[in-house]
C-alpha cells in the first residue's frame, strides 16, 4: 500500500540523506499513500511555489512512479498521486501549494492509466498537463527517459514487480540516469529499441537471473 508513496518519497533522498543519518530519523507519512506523497512533497518543498513542476502518477499501480523519479528530480518537482479516474481533492491543493501557476504537470501513463478529466483538471488549476506514455509500462518509461534528454545511464530493472527499481532511484538521480522497465525473462520491445537508438555509456542491469535474464543486457 505505500509503494508508489515511497517512489514519491525517493526523490527527496539523495539530497537529505547523509544529513538525516549523521543526526536522527525523520518518518514522512500519512494516513494512505496519497497523502504520504504530499508529505513528501511538503518536505522536500516546504516554500509556497518553491517546486518548479509537478510530477503525476497513478496511485494504485507502480511501474510509472518508479520510472518518474529520476524526471521529478531532474525538474524540480514533487512525485505527486492520484487515483485513476479524477484529480484527488488534497492533490490538487497541493499542486496549487507547491509550484508557481503556470508549471508544467507532467502526467504519466495513457488514458488508462490516469483519466483525461484529470488534465482537465490541471488546466482548470492555471497549470499545463504534459502527458507522457506509451502502449505499455516498458514504453511509457521508455517516454519518460527521452523526456529526461538523452541520459548515458541506464537502469534496468523488471516491469513485472517493483523491487529493483524502487531501489534504484536515488542512484538514477545521482547519475542523472533513467529507468527502464523490461518483461521479466523478456527484453520488452520497447525497452531493446530504446537500447539500440541510444548510446548508453553505462548500462545497470538490476536483480538476479530470476528477475532479469542475463543474456539480454547488451
Amino acid at each position: 500500500a505505500v509503494l508508489a508513496a515511497l517512489a514519491a518519497a525517493l526523490v527527496a533522498v539523495p539530497a537529505k540523506a547523509s544529513a538525516a543519518l549523521a543526526t536522527h530519523v525523520q518518518r514522512i507519512s500519512g494516513a494512505a499513500r496519497i497523502e504520504t506523497a504530499i508529505a513528501a512533497s511538503h518536505s522536500e518543498f516546504p516554500s509556497a511555489g518553491s517546486a518548479k513542476a509537478v510530477v503525476l502518477s497513478r496511485s494504485d499501480d507502480f511501474p510509472d512512479a518508479l520510472a518518474g523519479v529520476p524526471l521529478a528530480a531532474k525538474v524540480g518537482a514533487p512525485l505527486l498521486l492520484t487515483p485513476p479516474g479524477q484529480l484527488e481533492t488534497d492533490v490538487a491543493a497541493e499542486i496549487q501549494r507547491v509550484a508557481p501557476r503556470g508549471v508544467t504537470v507532467y502526467v504519466l501513463g495513457g488514458s488508462s492509466a490516469l483519466n483525461t478529466s484529470i488534465d482537465t483538471a490541471i488546466t482548470a488549476l492555471g497549470d499545463t498537463p504534459k502527458r507522457l506514455f506509451g502502449s505499455d509500462r516498458f514504453a511509457t518509461a521508455v517516454v519518460i527517459a527521452d523526456q529526461l534528454g538523452d541520459p548515458t545511464t541506464v537502469f534496468e530493472a523488471t516491469g513485472l514487480s517493483f523491487p529493483d527499481a524502487l531501489a534504484a532511484g536515488p542512484a538514477a538521480i545521482q547519475a542523472g540516469g533513467a529507468i527502464l522497465l523490461t518483461d521479466g525473462s523478456q527484453q520488452a520491445p520497447a525497452t531493446a529499441a530504446y537500447l539500440a537508438t541510444h548510446h548508453v555509456a553505462v548500462h545497470y542491469a538490476l536483480g538476479g537471473t530470476g528477475a532479469l535474464v542475463a543474456a539480454l543486457v547488451r
